[in-house]
């Protein structure tokens, strides 16, 4: 098979390799599509994964068609149409016992623990195949990674429709955010960046207010959105520590901050403000026991599906494909390659 492999900064090669080798409990997946995840930019310039070093083969936004089975689940048979979730956990730690497989003290993931999609064919356990419509595009059915991120977010954050939202970072999860938010729950919403484009499609995806952070005071803007409370359910989707740390301000009191946004860096939380406002203060990491919800909610026709998706490459111009996410940061939406 083809196998996209990630040697080094900017360095892409398309090499063969030996089809993987099924075992109990998989499924072999031939692949269909597999989105850019703003995550793995940094590895493809140059940078070192927590989970997985050069030369690697990378991508975690798949949908493709069961080519083999071995063991396992009755209910998936070769030929199903499947978007895949990308975790393997343990199934033993705290965090799997209770049903949080997404924080398993032993995760992995497709595409960066184990080979992933930007391949003819990957490896995938038989309980992370989910099935879709047939009506539904390989495309489509990828994004059903990044929102199943935004579905978990506004979980953790028990989102409801009286909510007024407010949300830092309109990339790409920040926007299937937006989408949820918006047109699956029904809640108001208020979104900043500091880029216009980003903020454009913000407005399209239903963002009631958008604020661009360079040039107006977010925190003003939000006590104007919000009749001087501060928003009952903050989310940051930008990773940034200031931004991070401008949540504890912008909040409610009573309310609650989701923090999706990745950094290894300390961020500052006021201990009076935390105590004086009662903040539930909240993490999200990846997804667990979302995707068949968000695959009903991608069948509803409610969701901004297809504006997500900006661009198109296919699996033969896959280098073309991360250069033009990479150099085009600021106005891409989702980079989809297709097999």
């Amino acid at each position: 098979m083809k196998a996209a492999l990630f040697t080094g900064k900017h360095t892409i090669e398309m090499v063969e390799k030996a089809t993987p080798e099924i075992r109990d409990g998989e499924a072999l997946i031939q692949m269909k599509a597999c989105g850019i995840c703003g995550s793995e930019i940094p590895f493809y310039n140059g940078i070192p994964d927590y989970l997985c070093k050069h030369p690697w083969t990378i991508g975690h936004e798949m949908a493709g068609v069961v080519a083999q089975i071995k063991g396992g689940n009755n209910s998936l048979s070769v030929g199903d149409r499947v978007a895949i979730e990308p975790l393997i956990n343990c199934g033993k730690c705290y965090a799997c016992r209770i049903g949080k497989y997404n924080c398993c003290a032993n995760l992995k993931v497709i595409g960066a623990s184990t080979p992933g999609g930007f391949a003819e064919y990957v490896l995938v356990p038989i309980n992370r195949c989910h099935k879709i419509p047939d009506n539904m595009s390989f495309a489509v059915a990828a994004l059903a990674e990044p929102y199943s991120i935004g579905a978990n977010v506004l979980r953790r954050g028990q989102i409801t429709k009286e909510d007024l939202v407010v949300i830092n970072g309109a990339g790409p999860i920040g926007l299937t955010i937006i989408d949820f938010a918006k047109n699956i729950h029904g809640a108001k919403v208020l979104v900043s960046d500091i880029y216009d484009d980003r903020l454009a499609r913000a407005k399209e995806f239903g963002a009631d207010v958008v604020v661009n952070a360079t040039k107006e005071n977010v925190l003003e803007k939000v006590m104007e959105f919000t009749n001087q409370e501060g928003g009952s359910l903050v989310i940051d989707a930008t990773g940034v520590p200031a931004v991070i740390e401008s949540t504890q301000y912008l909040v409610a009191a009573g309310g609650r901050i989701v923090v999706v946004g990745y950094t290894e860096n300390n961020i500052k939380i006021d201990g009076i403000l935390i105590i004086k406002k009662e903040i539930t203060l909240l993490g999200s990491r990846n997804s667990a026991n979302v995707y068949p919800y968000v695959i009903e909610c991608m069948t509803s026709g409610k969701l901004k599906l297809e504006k997500l998706i900006t661009h198109r490459f296919p699996f033969g111009k896959v280098a073309d494909a991360f250069d033009y996410a990479n150099t085009n940061f600021k106005s891409v939406g989702k980079v989809m390659v297709e097999f």
